[in-house]
């Protein structure tokens, strides 16, 4: 059976934006249906019908625009929103189109077309060839590639479900090292973390960029909070000049631990990274705070650092961050006020020893489940591929 181009058979229609929509499900309104609406079948607007591009149940859609663009959907019953719009193939039967579709996602999400909002490039979609088989040919190839999909689904859930054991075993271990049950440590109290550090602070509000001259300073910001392994990323960089006076206060020595303290995600309000000596020329941002430890032989900076990702300190942070305008914010003051075990160095030197010979091996197996992840997904590509290539 020959190939031909999806274009040669297929109808594309945008949608746009209604002229009334409402939060609130008025009389005669239909779902406005966004990306969020078909992909997670929530409805956040309701639109007057009058001068919509309206899609039934089941109806194929494709993102047109943005970040997502070329991501493919079932519809429900609605108004199509702006950025989607409704394709249908002669000849193709829903499913078959909507999973040839997929097959094509990464080609079309990573050709956009537009320098500023990206957007679907309708000529790659339009040359794109398939075979069109008979409708029973076209039901028992769908057939094949859910019950390989399930198949795939059951494994990732597996894999999924393995993370959070992960997730629960990290708190486990910090829980336990830092009562003392993995060494035997006594601890000689709980104390706010202000008795042992420096007054936080934040950093510049200068405005950076990309532009490296011979002057320049580097600045850490958020994305180079590496909170994983603890420690500061050196790829994307931001740079910009300093004078002396202003350098003054937000420099950094080794030892320095960077926490975010503001975020839209109230999850990395308080990831924190520690400075090595290789860092110690750049200086940080201000959506980022500096803890700098006065007595280093009564608090050691790594033992702070692995408490910070305790279920006790997520638990207060995320408890203090708050939320202005959609984002989170947890100050120097309260940060301070974090409560900590002590121990003496020597037993927080243990304690560290033991989280991270513990948590390596842990890691090791995230990283085989992670590995394992990303193949799975490449799996689902190839079995779409070769669906449509006969071979299924």
């Amino acid at each position: 059976m020959e190939l031909i181009t999806l274009g040669s058979i297929m109808s594309m229609k945008k949608g746009k934006k209604p002229k009334v929509m409402s939060r609130v499900n008025k009389s005669g309104y239909v779902p406005y249906v966004d990306i969020k609406a078909f992909e997670d079948r929530i409805i956040d607007n309701y639109a007057d019908p009058e001068d919509c591009l309206l899609c039934e149940d089941g109806d194929i859609l494709i993102v047109c625009d943005g970040s997502r663009s070329g991501l493919v959907g079932k519809a429900i019953a609605g108004a199509v929103g702006s950025t989607l719009a409704v394709i249908s193939a002669k000849g193709c039967s829903n499913d078959y189109l909507y999973y040839f579709l997929q097959s094509l996602y990464t080609m079309l999400n990573t050709k956009k077309k537009g320098t500023g909002t990206p957007h679907l490039n309708p000529e790659i979609l339009k040359n794109a060839k398939l075979v069109v088989p008979p409708l029973p040919e076209q039901k028992r190839i769908v057939s094949r590639i859910e019950e390989l999909f399930s198949q795939l689904d059951a494994s990732v859930a597996e894999l999924q479900a393995a993370k959070k054991r992960l997730k629960v075993y990290r708190q486990a271990v910090l829980k336990e090292a830092f009562e003392g049950k993995l060494t035997d440590a006594v601890s000689k109290g709980i104390f706010p973390i202000r008795d042992f550090i420096e007054t936080p602070r934040y950093g510049t509000s200068k405005k950076c960029s990309y532009n490296n001259s011979e002057y320049s300073t580097p600045v850490y910001r958020i994305p180079n909070v590496d909170y994983t392994l603890g420690r500061i990323r050196h790829n994307d960089i931001k740079y910009t000049v300093f004078s002396k006076s202003e350098l003054e206060g937000i420099r950094l020595k080794e030892g320095d631990i960077l926490i975010i303290r503001s975020n839209g995600s109230v999850s990395l309000v308080g990831r924190a990274a520690i400075i090595y000596n290789c860092d110690t020329k750049g200086t940080f941002a201000g959506y980022l705070m500096r803890l700098r430890i006065k007595n280093t032989e009564v608090l050691e900076p790594k033992y702070l650092l692995w408490y910070l990702q305790s279920l006790d300190a997520r638990m207060y942070i995320e408890n203090k961050a708050k939320s202005t305008s959609g984002v989170h914010n947890i100050n120097s003051t309260e940060i301070a006020e974090l409560q900590i075990p002590l121990y003496t160095h020597k037993e927080q030197l243990d304690i560290i020893k033991s989280i991270e010979t513990r948590l390596s091996v842990c890691d090791s197996i995230e990283l085989t489940v992670d590995t394992a992840l990303q193949q799975a997904e490449a799996l689902r590509q190839s079995i779409l591929k070769q669906a449509f290539e006969g071979k299924l």
